[in-house]
């Protein structure tokens, strides 16, 4: 019965949020043509993140391309390692998207995932504007389980901006300080380095229909 009620309440408050966007629609669809109008540049701004929305969206819901690009990442780390010789340090640098490419190949779901030289040569690991926990609202089963193979990984540096909606400090919480094990994948320490390229209270209305966070 606990149970039934909770659906049902969880049902009828989606149900009241469509009702709500139904009623605001023409006021929806007056200001976007407003701002179509006199911001031609947003058309095009919009059309660009619908087109990368529906990329990532297919990569995370159903893995397509996952394969091919972890595979290439890790044929590149393989490449490298047998060309190369006298380094002592291997790193791997993710901005943005290509992030989560190296944490699905640093971290993954099995351990029999990870090829040899991917486990055992990368030390050092930097994100930028990595948007794991953006991701994980929306994809909340994406990270869970992950198991951390490398075993050389002596540090992972990870820099956000708090103005940026996709970046990520791997916490709960949006307090100084490193990530937490607890939610970063293979439960290790991410070390964030935070910066701010505008004022995150500076940030008006319009700035946020202007997409300035994305």
């Amino acid at each position: 019965k606990i149970y039934i009620k909770e659906a049902l309440a969880h049902s009828a408050y989606w149900t009241s949020v469509a009702i709500f966007i139904k009623n605001i629609s023409h006021y929806i669809v007056i200001l976007t043509s407003a701002l179509a109008i006199l911001l031609p540049g947003i058309q095009k701004k919009m059309s660009i993140a619908a087109d990368e929305y529906l990329c990532v969206h297919y990569y995370l819901k159903y893995g397509e391309g996952r394969q091919d690009l972890v595979g290439s990442l890790s044929n590149l780390i393989e490449r490298v390692s047998e060309v190369e010789t006298g380094y002592d340090d291997f790193e791997i640098h993710g901005y943005s998207f290509g992030s989560i490419i190296a944490l699905d190949t640093l971290f993954p779901g099995k351990s029999r995932q990870t090829d040899f030289r991917t486990s055992h040569e990368i030390t050092q690991l930097v994100s930028v504007g990595c948007p794991y926990d953006f991701i994980r609202v929306y994809y909340p089963y994406y990270f869970a389980n992950r198991q951390d193979v490398s075993t050389n990984l002596k540090k992972w540096y990870n820099i956000n901006c708090e103005t940026d909606i996709l970046a990520s400090n791997f916490r709960n919480d949006p307090k100084p300080g490193n990530g937490d094990p607890a939610v970063a994948p293979g439960s290790i320490t991410v070390s964030n380095i935070t910066y701010d390229m505008a004022p995150a209270n500076g940030i008006n209305f319009l700035d946020y229909l202007l997409l300035m966070s994305f």
